[in-house]
């Protein structure tokens, strides 16, 4: 999928791809090992592999750098430095190639850039946000079609149906006066009258008691769990340290454990990630640990997704 936004000086392509989206953007502010490492770190083996194949394919024309077909060991790696080594090298003004993201939660934590801002013609397009309310909009397009022609099948029996009882009618007009009609003439018509309409499915009301006073019965306690990801944090980062940060903001800490990087990785570790779980009885501070504002600047917080087996457990 591509899109194209012109330009005074020359006509600008942007091709979909999450992770070369993030490199185009990170290279301003990141240095290339941490570019590297958050990409080993959060994509797919198969995800590189497609990205590298993908920009050499759209870029090649424009760098005198070929991309080496990589083999085992450290091919991850290896293949993510080919790719952050050869965007940080391109002449971006020279080429019209840019790289936008169509999903956000394919992208880490982190915002555009303004490369320039004396050429704004120059800046790195984000397209995220634009390109989710096109989707969101493909969607509705898609169910008000196959409503209007529901509407329209329904219609077309309807008025099939009330040619059929006109027919039905007009033969009985027309029928001699001393012919005897039969009841199931008589009850066939009457059943036709009134065609078939659409009935909307109505929703089931669930009524939630509001009686304070006391009572035998007693509402069970509701106890609301995310799991976290947190990363970016410095390299004298504890898990103790961590926990007491969360407990302060009044939620309990089930599991704080520190995350060790693959071991196909060699470059020197830069930052810490953990893996937290939170508990509470109140939904509004759990959610409340996912707003940017109750994090220290530059701190990455996502949900952290476990994978669970086929009996449920995890």
């Amino acid at each position: 999928m591509t899109g194209e936004g012109t330009d005074d000086k020359q006509k600008i392509a942007y091709y979909m791809n999450e992770l070369l989206f993030y490199v185009q953007n990170a290279k301003n502010t990141q240095t290339k090992q941490d570019v590297v490492k958050m990409c080993v770190d959060f994509y797919t083996d198969q995800e590189i592999e497609n990205a590298k194949t993908y920009l050499w394919s759209k870029c090649e024309v424009y760098s005198n750098e070929k991309l080496q077909r990589r083999k085992s060991p450290d091919k991850v790696v290896k293949n993510v430095s080919d790719i952050v080594e050869f965007m940080y090298n391109l002449d971006w003004k020279q080429c019209p190639v840019r790289f936008a993201a169509i999903d956000a939660t394919r992208v880490p934590s982190m915002v555009c850039t303004i490369v320039n801002s004396d050429e704004k013609s120059n800046n790195d397009l984000c397209m995220t946000n634009f390109l989710r309310e096109m989707n969101d909009m493909k969607r509705q397009i898609e169910f008000l079609t196959k409503t209007i022609q529901t509407l329209a099948t329904v219609q077309i029996s309807n008025d099939i149906g009330s040619k059929s009882l006109s027919n039905g009618i007009q033969s009985t007009e027309h029928t001699p006066k001393h012919s005897k009609q039969t009841d199931t003439g008589n009850a066939y018509t009457d059943t036709n009258k009134q065609p078939w309409n659409l009935v909307a499915r109505r929703k089931k009301k669930v009524m939630i008691g509001n009686n304070d006073a006391d009572n035998d019965l007693k509402v069970a306690t509701v106890t609301y769990r995310r799991e976290l990801h947190i990363t970016r944090l410095t390299l004298d980062t504890t898990a103790d340290t961590l926990k007491a940060y969360i407990i302060k903001k009044g939620v309990t800490v089930s599991l704080c454990e520190e995350l060790k990087p693959p071991e196909r990785i060699t470059s020197q570790i830069t930052y810490k990630s953990f893996h937290v779980t939170l508990e509470s009885t109140d939904k509004g501070k759990v959610d409340r640990l996912l707003d940017a504002s109750e994090w220290p600047f530059g701190i990455a917080v996502r949900r952290f997704w476990v994978k669970r087996n086929d009996d449920g457990r995890t």
